[in-house]
């Protein structure tokens, strides 16, 4: 009897649902995984049952149909070890197959970032620092592996770029506030490396990297560069400015006051000339440094004679030299003084050192000129040392430092009297440089000042 439900038969069962596509794929994958756990015992059984079909058939007889089956139970057990085995392997294989893939991956990684020319590392996403080089190293230090970004550096800029990159993935470049002994300007780019969807090392477009690299470029040296060459336009231009505004202040007292006063004239001319002589000094410094800093990395070629050189040089200052009351002496020497070099600018170099000597010495002094032979221990090449000494006041030692600066001044007002413009040491240095020589400027107050110049005899 049909079952009721208050008194009414019971609702039919619905129709059993035709299994969809997953639960088909799930069902067989279940197949497929019993099928290969018990593989060798069901291919046992089903040769057991076609061999009792025909041994009841009558096609073979019981003890052929047990010998054979027994054979194709051993051989289907051996194919199937010998299945298993190259399954394994092959899985085996593909298995080390990535973690080789992997181990290249990852060591490429670390070698790019060591070949890298300024400093770099490599960040994670939890900003954990995994690769680094040497150059990263010498700014940061040493122990800075598997350090968090925020430990090595606590720029906010750098820390937000950073989080940015790793959000949007899209490349950045920040300057970084340096606080140090030394200022430094640096400028970090920071790039996505990666791509976090698929794992792999190939960054895309709006995609959240898997890595983070950082590189570092020094902007230090530009940036001085870019100093000095503004500082160098500021004080040339203040250089010129004093004089031209001198030399107009008495053009135009001449064509208004001063007009009939013969003797304002002829005062108010002098100064004019000798601002006029001051504008030629500086220009024609400026103009002899110009031309030394364009070849500065062509080495000289020429031989020149230190002892005509010098020679030549003191008769040129010997009119100031009596005018200030000033003796130079020149100690001779048997000693070879031939150098490489370009006699001209060698002449520049000692007639600016003993032009000095006899300025700013005292008056009445004496300045004395030596030659010997320069102490080999430091350098291979034979080289030759001048000496200039004076017995003037001296120079304090915190100037020391700065003296072959540009248009640097122990005493300003001093030096514009004596007719300096602020460039002489300046020169003495370039061509020094350009020589391969070397400056030595020591100095104590009240006992007076000694330069030496060394000069390879040969160039290297």
């Amino acid at each position: 009897m049909a079952d009721t439900v208050n008194g009414k038969p019971a609702p039919l069962p619905p129709p059993s649902q035709p299994l969809r596509g997953r639960e088909i794929l799930a069902n067989a994958s279940e197949f497929e995984s019993v099928f290969k756990q018990y593989r060798s015992a069901i291919l046992i059984v089903v040769a057991l049952s076609i061999l009792g079909i025909l041994n009841e058939t009558g096609i073979v007889s019981a003890q052929t149909a047990f010998a054979a089956a027994s054979l194709s139970a051993i051989a289907l057990v051996v194919i199937d070890n010998l299945y298993r085995i190259n399954v394994d392997n092959f899985a085996a294989d593909r298995t080390h197959h990535k973690h080789s893939e992997s181990h290249r991956a990852s060591m490429s990684t670390a070698q790019i970032v060591a070949a890298l020319p300024d400093p770099a590392v490599l960040l994670d996403r939890s900003f954990t620092i995994i690769e680094h080089n040497a150059a990263a190293e010498s700014l940061f230090g040493k122990a800075i592996h598997g350090l968090a970004l925020e430990h090595v550096s606590r720029d906010p800029e750098l820390i937000t770029s950073v989080t940015i990159v790793l959000n949007a993935g899209d490349r950045k470049t920040v300057r970084l506030a340096w606080l140090g002994a030394i200022e430094r300007h640096l400028l970090a780019t920071i790039s996505p490396v990666g791509n976090r969807a698929n794992g792999t090392l190939e960054s895309s477009a709006n995609a959240e990297p898997e890595f983070v690299l950082i590189t570092i470029k020094d902007l230090s040296d530009q940036h001085r560069l870019l100093e000095m060459r503004t500082d160098f336009i500021a004080n040339a231009s203040h250089e010129l400015r004093t004089p031209l505004a001198s030399v107009r202040g008495f053009i135009e007292t001449l064509q208004g006051p001063a007009r009939d006063d013969p003797a304002a004239r002829t005062r108010f001319l002098g100064i004019m000339a000798a601002q006029a002589e001051r504008m030629t000094r500086l220009i024609d410094d400026l103009l002899l440094l110009s031309r030394v800093e364009e070849k500065a990395y062509l080495a000289p070629t020429g031989r020149v004679d230190l002892d005509e050189v010098i020679a030549d040089v003191v008769r040129t200052l010997l009119p100031i030299a009596d005018e200030r009351r000033v003796s130079i002496i020149v100690q001779r020497t048997e000693l070879a003084g031939q150098v490489v070099g370009e006699r001209d600018e060698i002449f520049q170099v000692f007639q600016n050192l003993i032009e000095n000597a006899v300025k700013y010495g005292r008056d009445g002094g004496m300045v004395t000129v030596a030659r010997t032979k320069a102490d080999g221990a430091t350098s291979p090449i034979p080289r030759t040392t001048i000496t200039i000494s004076d017995d003037g006041p001296g120079i304090a030692p915190e100037h020391l430092p700065r003296l072959t600066e540009r248009f640097y001044r122990v005493n300003a007002d001093q030096s514009r009297k004596i007719g300096g413009t602020g460039l002489g040491l300046a020169i003495v240095k370039h061509v020094l440089n350009r020589h391969q020589g070397e400056l030595q400027i020591v100095s104590t107050v009240g006992v007076g000042t000694t330069v030496r110049v060394t000069l390879p005899t040969s160039i290297r």
